[in-house]
């Protein structure tokens, strides 16, 4: 399972809390993983400066080696442009988002020949509606309905022990899957057809609910490398046809 885990990232969106980036390698370390990501990690300006790196260290116990190494981005569009995969969390998912159980997520990860990125948002808001737009699939994690806050780095070490176990076989699969299309040829192609989509008033706002929708919708159509292909031809046809201009 070693080549499964280094493809998998673990990206934590905007996260405020050192604590939780320190809890989330050790976990990644409990299980092998190796790559956590941080996107626009918000520090606690009214702390001192060295409490940040203080209080990360401290609870990365045994795992500073996964700290150490975190990569961080500006935006989630960086992070992730490589991915063939893209998963994220929530506990209340948008309707047009395809859910799945945290052991099917877990087992669709596993089984991912490329790149792939797991996203928890922030502590207080988890991910936004446009981040969520980007990700193929989105595992909510059940709760007893009286109380629903899971904590960020217990979210994590959840799915990184199942994915850990789900990861257990089938490896000497993976080279027969269809190679994925990158999140970069993923975001031409949607914005290809909100472009499309704009031109003809099917949207009016890009940033809309269903421009966002029909961002989602494009990019799960387009998850292979062969899908995308065609589908960027059709839209090259379309936006010729109608006269559209490449931004």
């Amino acid at each position: 399972m070693g080549n499964i885990r280094s493809g998998i990232r673990f990206v934590l969106v905007k996260p405020r809390s050192p604590g939780n980036i320190g809890s989330a390698a050790r976990a990644l370390k409990n299980f092998g993983f190796e790559k956590l990501v941080l996107v626009d990690p918000r520090l606690h300006d009214k702390k001192e400066p060295e409490y940040f790196e203080r209080e990360s260290r401290k609870m990365a116990w045994n795992a500073l080696d996964i700290l150490d190494s975190a990569e961080t981005f500006p935006t989630l569009e960086d992070a992730v442009a490589d991915c063939g995969l893209v998963i994220g969390t929530d506990f209340d998912p948008q309707d047009y988002c395809k859910v799945v159980t945290p052991e099917e997520g877990a087992e669709i990860l596993a089984s991912q020949a490329a790149p792939a990125a797991v996203l928890f948002g922030t502590e207080s808001y988890g991910l936004t509606r446009e981040e969520l737009s980007k990700c193929d699939f989105v595992i909510r994690i059940p709760t007893d309905e009286k109380y629903r806050d899971l904590n960020l780095s217990q979210s994590l070490v959840l799915i990184a022990y199942l994915v850990f176990r789900a990861g257990g076989g089938g490896a000497e699969d993976l080279g027969r899957k269809e190679r994925p299309a990158s999140q970069i040829v993923r975001e031409a192609l949607a914005n290809d057809f909100i472009d499309i989509a704009m031109d003809t008033g099917f949207v009016r706002q890009a940033d809309s609910k269903t421009a966002l929708e029909l961002s989602h919708i494009i990019r799960q159509a387009g998850s292979s490398e062969r899908s995308a292909g065609m589908l960027r031809s059709l839209a090259k046809r379309i936006k010729a046809k109608l006269k559209i201009v490449d931004q």
